[in-house]
């Protein structure tokens, strides 16, 4: 199916405004070009509430449009906030629900590093060149053109790495100790 788009939509808030109307929204999240909303719907014995996926583009100057999908569709946009998951009392036949949920636990449990941050490697067997050290804080060193980050024993300062994202993944550090 396509977008529907319309002069009437001057603004992207006019847009929005529109669909809350539309779908009698009771509430929404905007993420990126992604509106995510929570629709009553009346069954046989209670009210419920399902979640609608809006994709917003614009198309001209004063023309924006929207394409609108059900959570049962198992759109690819993951970026579902979980007040408005819970909410939801569809079953998760598409499995769609279960994929927003395990993508928002890996993200968090993604490692960014920080300057100063002092960490613990999880691995109970790290690679050789660790001597057997578990704790490590995190300095960035601007020199590169992008930087880098690099990764010093907070025991013994002489063992120092400059870690690459594939191996940091595979480490996986797991206690954030302190800044």
């Amino acid at each position: 199916m396509g977008y529907l788009s319309s002069r009437q939509w001057a603004t992207k808030q006019d847009m929005v405004d529109h669909i809350i109307k539309n779908f009698k929204l009771v509430d929404h999240s905007i993420r990126g070009g992604v509106l995510y909303g929570l629709y009553p719907y009346t069954t046989e014995f209670r009210p419920a509430f399902g979640i609608v996926i809006c994709l917003i583009e614009k198309f001209g100057e004063g023309e924006y449009g929207y394409k609108d999908m059900g959570e049962s569709d198992y759109p690819y946009y993951f970026d579902c906030p979980e007040r408005i998951l819970a909410k939801s009392t569809l079953p998760d036949t598409s499995g769609w629900r279960k994929a927003c949920r395990e993508l928002r636990a890996a993200k968090l449990l993604a490692f960014k590093p920080k300057h100063g941050l002092i960490i613990e490697w999880q691995r109970s067997e790290l690679p050789d060149w660790c001597e057997g050290e578990r704790l490590f804080r995190v300095t960035h060193v601007p020199r590169h053109p992008r930087g880098y980050w690099l990764y010093t024993s907070v025991n013994k300062p002489t063992i120092a790495y400059r870690i690459t994202k594939r191996l940091l993944t595979s480490l996986n550090p797991y206690i954030r100790v302190g800044v």
